[in-house]
């Protein structure tokens, strides 16, 4: 009766874990979810940059991005990482800028002192066109966008002031940046891949405004700062190859033999005789 009682009590656990399992209550098995219902229309996200063009100043990311499209990176935990994914939106939002993308990278804190302090340090090392600011509704975020902690970052992708698309990002890297390149383009569309068509829209989308238009050369002088800034830093330890030397142009004292001559030719006697 004891072995009984002790495999009943086993199968009474089996029969709960599968049911745990079956409800979705299983944590190992649970997947990440972040972010408002497709559709949510955006209010207000409150940040502080404390570098970049928008240095000292509280500003609205949703109406800085306004009525296009566009996208929200919350960081949650900083890692190297997190770090990598940021650099890789800020670069897509250059290239696809042309096509009105942009975009906003925010980080959470409870500690707006300690948050700031970091990203002096961060975006003086990133060196990104659109340094990462702080944001100030707190460690959360802005409540109705249902932000989740446990993931590091969320993503969120807008479009005419709504949420389109929420992702959770766990194991972020360089991995990413043809996933956000494809959520990118599903807004924008591609860019034209052939260099007319390329620069006709180049031509059509510059402002007409002198100050927004001298806002776009600096932006674009200062890409191609950092993409120059890249290239060296990768050409760094490509080593450096000498010059061969030149080879001999001396003329050999006995000629070359000729074809199906066993020994070769002798040079010709040319000095004077002498007279005995």
């Amino acid at each position: 009766m004891f072995h009984f009682n002790n495999e009943l009590k086993l199968f009474v656990a089996l029969g709960l874990g599968f049911a745990s399992v079956l409800n979705g209550n299983w944590a190992i098995a649970e997947e990440l979810v972040t972010g408002p219902p497709v559709g949510t229309r955006l209010t207000t996200v409150h940040c502080y940059a404390n570098s970049g063009p928008l240095n000292g100043r509280k500003f609205d990311v949703t109406q800085a991005i306004g009525q296009g499209n566009g996208a929200f990176l919350f960081i949650h935990h900083m890692s190297q990482n997190g770090m990598t994914v940021a650099r890789a939106l800020d670069e897509l939002t250059a290239e696809y800028g042309i096509l009105g993308f942009k975009s906003f990278t925010i980080y959470l804190s409870d500690d707006r002192t300690s948050a700031e302090r970091r990203l002096k340090i961060s975006n003086a090392s990133l060196n990104l066109n659109n340094p990462i600011v702080v944001g100030l509704d707190g460690l959360d975020g802005p409540v109705n966008l249902d932000l989740n902690r446990k993931c590091s970052q969320s993503l969120l992708m807008i479009q005419n002031n709504r949420v389109i698309k929420s992702i959770a990002l766990t194991d972020s890297g360089r991995q990413d940046r043809e996933f956000l390149r494809r959520l990118i383009e599903d807004l924008t569309g591609p860019l034209p891949s052939d260099t007319r068509d390329y620069l006709d829209l180049v031509r059509e989308e510059l402002p007409a405004d002198p100050k927004a238009l001298r806002e776009l050369v600096l932006k674009q002088g200062m890409e191609l700062h950092r993409v120059n800034r890249e290239l060296k830093k990768a050409l760094k330890g490509i080593p450096k190859y000498r010059s061969r030397k030149p080879a001999s142009r001396m003329t050999p004292s006995i000629a070359a033999p000729q074809r199906g001559n066993k020994k070769p030719l002798q040079s010709p006697d040319i000095s004077p005789s002498v007279m005995p």
